[in-house]
């Protein structure tokens, strides 16, 4: 077949790639009347992570001794785990660079405030990385060499498919970075849980750092890991074309994203971990409820969690760790189904930072009528009425759509 001019091929590439990947950001983002300019920056930033990988495969074509594409077949003699080998090294390469590149525009001009933030900027980065991508080399060489029965074929995967995975995967490494960024909060609040953490004091001995910094880096790893792992998983299944696995991993990650973006502990607006010389309470009273706190939830009483939190939280509203176990208690309270609330998350509108709580909400309206809460008030008539109409309420919004403000 008749190949095309590179700059017709360019343009051809750029237009097809661009309705989908504009698709993805208004379907996605359309809510979001603010910080638009922030969302285009992080959009374009997620383009030019391409241009390592470029470099890299150019200087592979340059000095075939580094060629790591074609050593890797040559060191391993089964054909199968040399493609494995290569496609995890091709998988981790890309997630490394779009995590990087959105860790150093963080660390310059501090743009993440909540763990939501992380993962919505992530996705952001992924769907500009997705379609860069696309343009090239994929659609780009199909048009050239004039391959156009391939094209929809790889439209369609490409578009669809590919961003998902790209999304999902970044959100995922977006929320354990998110979480890191709150790295002395979250730790504290693991400490009192009676948490291990063995693997942060393995790396906190081995290099030489502070728990909390420690800490942080395990967060980050272990969500660059995850990312990894789900995006090699899913170049291997396209790779021997099986589809309907790919399909249903995709569809598996973006429910495991949706159920972290809807846990409370994940819209905090926490403060940073600098600001740690803020301090309304003694010290000694702070650790005796802190302590009080961690053995309730440790006991699954996670209302009176919740109901102590709040008496904590008007004495010392900046208190993260507070913070973090009323959300996480809200989280347990109201996620004894997590699958069906992943996928119920869908067709809903995420909850915004500042919205309380159905729980909360039941707890105030109880208190202002002077009624005396039982311990297992969840399970009440009353309780189970007052959920049904609040999802009568909701049955109005059915688009799942994500504000970054």
């Amino acid at each position: 077949m008749f190949g095309t001019s590179p700059y017709i091929a360019a343009g051809v590439a750029f237009s097809i790639a661009s309705l989908p990947t504009f698709a993805w950001l208004y379907f996605l983002f359309a809510d979001g009347q603010q910080r638009k300019k922030l969302i285009a920056f992080i959009f374009f930033g997620g383009i030019l992570t391409v241009i390592p990988l470029l470099i890299i495969q150019e200087l592979f074509q340059s000095f075939p001794e580094l060629n790591l594409i074609e050593l890797i077949p040559e060191k391993i003699p089964s054909i199968a785990l040399a493609q494995l080998a290569l496609i995890i090294f091709l998988g981790s390469l890309e997630e490394i660079f779009k995590q990087t590149f959105l860790r150093n525009v963080d660390s310059r001009w501090l743009i993440i405030q909540t763990v939501n933030d992380s993962i919505k900027l992530s996705m952001i980065a992924a769907l500009g990385f997705s379609f860069a991508e696309n343009i090239y080399p994929y659609f780009y060489g199909l048009i050239k060499a004039g391959n156009y029965q391939d094209l929809m074929g790889a439209f369609l995967v490409r578009s669809l498919f590919t961003s998902a995975m790209h999304m999902a995967v970044s959100g995922i490494f977006g929320y354990y970075y998110g979480m890191s960024k709150f790295a002395i909060d979250f730790r504290e609040q693991s400490k009192w849980t009676g948490e291990k953490m063995y693997l942060t004091r393995f790396i906190t001995s081995i290099f030489n750092m502070p728990q909390s910094e420690a800490y942080r880096e395990q967060k980050i790893l272990h969500g660059l890991l995850i990312a990894m792992g789900i995006h090699a998983a899913f170049n291997f299944l396209v790779h021997y074309q099986l589809v309907l696995p790919a399909l249903i991993l995709v569809m598996a990650s973006f429910g495991y994203l949706l159920l972290l973006m809807n846990r409370k502990a994940g819209n905090l607006i926490l403060t940073t971990d600098i600001d740690k010389d803020r301090q309304m309470l003694p010290k000694k009273d702070e650790d005796v409820v802190t302590e009080l706190v961690g053995m309730w939830f440790n006991d699954k009483r996670y209302n009176d969690v919740i109901s102590i939190c709040e008496r904590m939280l008007q004495r010392d509203p900046e208190n993260n760790v507070i913070k973090i176990f009323k959300a996480k208690a809200i989280d347990q309270l109201e996620g004894n189904d997590p699958y069906k609330k992943a996928l119920s998350s869908v067709f809903e509108k995420v909850t915004p930072a500042e919205d309380k709580s159905l729980i909360n909400k039941w707890i105030e309206t109880q208190k202002q009528q002077g009624i005396q809460l039982p311990s297992n008030f969840q399970n009440s008539p009353e309780f189970q009425k007052f959920l049904k109409e609040e999802e009568q309420k909701k049955a109005s919004t059915p688009t799942f759509k994500l504000d970054l403000e």
